[in-house]
């Protein structure tokens, strides 16, 4: 049997955002192996991955910076996990991965696809740590057979700088969504108008001009209920502190849904999902949220501005701007008649471009062109 290596900095992406591919793979007859490090995002990860049928494996990563010794070490595990599980091929998800995992296959002899899902706080920060990661993309990216993007402005960006060659960079829409599985996630009726922002807890997710307007719509609209759900992420320099959202909670601006292996349930407490990201790969969440047919407000950046026919399904806003947020919400406050017809909107335009059969379809088909 053929083997697949899936790696990726932590194994809660994997669960949360590989299953359907997993799948896919499983049924083309691949076994799938996965290489990560454990999180505290979610402890249904592992049981997850195993009840597919997945052998895993551990290594230790430094997810909070660029420390020399400890990326070569962790090149290092890469390479003899590689020599001695002898696959066929890895994919590799996420920026370190990406950067030492495909030197380390070049190394073990291994071919390895890389999918970027995101430009990542680094990068969007600028200076001199932007300007690294440029140098370290293009110096690993050489050993790649293919590169695949969640969305086109990332690949125009590595393909402007010389990261990678147009040849073989290619354009995938997200992880693929099973849109069966996310509808039916109606709200309860003759409770307020909802808004809920769901994603990790970091300021490069626009959390914080989430909840200004928020803060600005209550004065306005006091029956309007706001939600926040999502974990710390500790690591990642961006991250909200515990205090703040303490204050945020007690102040009543917010009413905070905690973390969840079940979005769905949060999806049936609310009307209209919020994300005013800096920047995405493709968002899981709104995604999800567009498939169970609830409108969206975003921010008009990639990742993010693909998921929402503006005006239709959903309503885009400018990034870092308070005031552009507060605007379009206002919009759903005073239309909520509109609400249900754009939810169906949003689930039509997310079955048409973004289900899994979609996105597994190119994967299967690039996975043939490398390894033939």
């Amino acid at each position: 049997m053929k083997k697949i290596i899936i790696n990726s900095n932590i194994i809660w992406t994997i669960a949360n955002f590989r299953i359907e591919l997993i799948k896919a793979l499983q049924k083309e007859g691949y076994e799938i192996i996965c290489v990560s490090s454990h999180d505290h995002f979610s402890n249904h990860s592992e049981a997850t991955l195993k009840a597919l049928g997945c052998r895993l494996i551990e290594v230790d990563l430094d997810r909070k910076g660029l420390n020399p010794l400890r990326d070569m070490a962790y090149m290092a595990k890469l390479y003899r996990i590689y020599r001695q599980l002898s696959a066929d091929l890895i994919l590799h998800y996420t920026v370190k991965p990406n950067i030492y995992g495909t030197v380390a296959a070049k190394l073990a002899g291994i071919p390895s696809m890389n999918v970027v899902t995101g430009l990542g706080s680094g990068m969007l920060g600028g200076g001199r740590l932007a300007k690294l990661l440029i140098w370290l993309y293009r110096q690993s990216f050489r050993f790649s057979s293919a590169v695949l993007f969640e969305n086109r402005d990332d690949r125009d960006f590595f393909i402007a700088h010389d990261i990678v060659d147009r040849s073989y960079a290619y354009y995938v829409p997200g992880a693929g969504l099973d849109t069966e599985f996310f509808d039916g996630c109606e709200k309860g009726e003759n409770r307020p108008l909802t808004f809920l922002m769901v994603a990790r807890l970091l300021k490069d997710k626009g959390i914080y001009e989430y909840i200004e307007a928020c803060r600005e719509i209550k004065r306005c609209y006091p029956h309007v209920e706001c939600l926040l759900g999502g974990v710390f992420d500790d690591g990642n320099p961006s991250a909200v502190r515990q205090e703040e959202l303490e204050h945020w909670i007690k102040e009543g601006v917010v009413r905070y849904l905690g973390q969840t292996d079940d979005i769905k349930s949060f999806f049936s407490q609310t009307d209209v999902i919020v994300l005013p990201s800096y920047r995405e790969g493709l968002s899981r969440v709104l995604l999800e949220a567009g498939s169970c047919r609830k409108p969206i407000i975003t921010t008009d950046v990639p990742g993010c501005k693909e998921v929402v026919v503006d005006g239709k399904s959903g309503y885009l806003c400018r990034p870092k701007d308070v005031q552009s947020l507060v605007e379009v919400m206002v919009k759903m406050v005073q239309s909520t008649s509109h609400l249900k017809r754009m939810g169906e909107e949003g689930r039509r335009h997310i079955q048409t471009n973004f289900s899994k059969e979609i996105v597994n379809r190119i994967y299967l088909d690039v996975i043939k062109e490398v390894l033939a």
